[in-house]
């Protein structure tokens, strides 16, 4: 359902209307949950872009952020005017807002954030506008869990499940790859 509501936008190209409407979408999904949630605003050329967050404090220590994330905007050879991304990148987006549903009921020791990035289709600004600022504020990111195409299955790919990460988090694939 969540899949089929971002579609139905009709195209979340970052410049769109649908795009803009995704976002708040998204927020007032999020606040319907009772959770804190955010517009982060960036600047990408002449324009002010969104990315929404939410957020469990953790209790134990809320210093530390662990991020589970997607992002929502789409597009496709006609951006402006189709581009429902069911895959690329609802897919992802329904998988945080799944998770934001399940972990809303639970305490964590440390903060949760679900962070939905946009313009991630002009080369991820949503996403590094993100990273910049945190590392400016001395935000503590110790875990992501980011998804895109959730389902993606190329054709002749031989292979169940594809987790792609850096070394120095080789531990975190292994949970996730254990919990999967």
């Amino acid at each position: 359902a969540t899949v089929q509501t971002l579609q139905d936008f009709g195209t979340r190209y970052t410049y769109t209307q649908g795009n803009t409407d995704a976002g708040d979408w998204l927020y007032a999904y999020f606040e319907s949950l009772g959770l804190e949630v955010e517009r982060h605003e960036f600047s990408y050329g002449n324009q002010t872009e969104e990315n929404i967050i939410a957020r469990i404090p953790g209790l134990t220590h809320p210093e530390e952020i662990i991020a589970i994330s997607g992002h929502f905007d789409s597009t496709s050879q006609q951006p402006y005017t189709l581009a429902p991304g069911a895959d690329d990148d609802a897919s992802a987006i329904a998988g945080v807002l799944e998770a934001a549903l399940i972990f809303k009921d639970y305490a964590f020791e440390r903060t949760i954030e679900f962070m939905c990035f946009n313009a991630e289709e002009q080369g991820r600004r949503g996403s590094s506008a993100i990273a910049t600022d945190y590392l400016a504020a001395g935000k503590n990111i110790v875990a992501v869990v980011n998804s895109d195409m959730i389902g993606y299955w190329p054709t002749g790919w031989d292979r169940d499940y594809d987790v792609a990460y850096e070394p120095l988090s080789e531990w975190l694939a292994d949970a996730v790859i254990a919990a999967s």
